[in-house]
């Protein structure tokens, strides 16, 4: 019974920072509330991770939405931009001629796969890492390519939230990206792992990024 009653608290919490994550949302007016929204969602389910002194949830939300508002707004609109340009020139290829077209799907497919990867990895590693922009950009490659296990778990686990709530609508209705965001986290937890043992043995720069409290 107790299990139980814990299993519904936690449920519970989840449902309550969808909640904030949609009131933040539409506090930043869509457009600027997306970014640091999510990333508030990120550093709070990390915060749950390791086990952090109790925060209430409201506290935490605005503390991580504050902290992270510039710099996952000026990669998330970065990255957007970057799609929209690769998703503009796949459409125009066929106009392209033969020999150009050739060229255009080897390059185009090369830059997908490096945005692929930092809209991946961007929100874990600006809500872990003390990093400016430019550096997060460099660090987010450094750390997607401690493991392609993980980088293929990552796309596995994303595809079977996609089918779930194709398949279950009212799952995202109630918890939205939360979910995704749990079973993204707890992969990274082993990578945050892996990178401070090589940090410590120094196979990676240890100063181009510092864990935040």
């Amino acid at each position: 019974m107790n299990q139980k009653f814990i299993f519904a608290e936690w449920l519970l919490e989840l449902f309550k920072l969808h909640v904030f994550w949609i009131g933040y949302l539409f506090r930043g007016g869509l457009f600027f509330g997306l970014f640091p929204a999510t990333a508030a969602v990120y550093a709070i389910v990390r915060h749950w991770m390791l086990k952090r002194h109790p925060e209430t949830l409201s506290f935490l939300f605005r503390k991580y939405y504050k902290e992270n508002f510039v710099v996952s707004n000026k990669i998330g609109y970065l990255l957007t931009l970057l799609t929209g340009i690769i998703t503009m020139n796949i459409i125009y290829i066929p106009i392209y001629h033969e020999t150009i077209r050739l060229i255009m799907y080897v390059i185009l497919i090369f830059l997908s796969i490096i945005v692929l990867i930092v809209w991946i990895y961007f929100f874990p590693t600006i809500v872990h890492f003390n990093c400016r922009v430019g550096d997060c950009l460099i660090f987010t490659f450094q750390f997607s390519m401690l493991s392609l296990n993980a980088f293929f778990l990552h796309v596995l686990l994303f595809g079977i939230f996609i089918i779930v709530i194709y398949a279950i609508p009212a799952v995202f209705l109630v918890f939205g990206i939360i979910p995704m965001v749990c079973t993204q986290m707890a992969v990274n937890n082993n990578l945050y792992e892996i990178l401070r043992r090589k940090k410590e043995e120094g196979d990676v720069n240890r100063h181009l990024a510092s864990d935040k409290l």
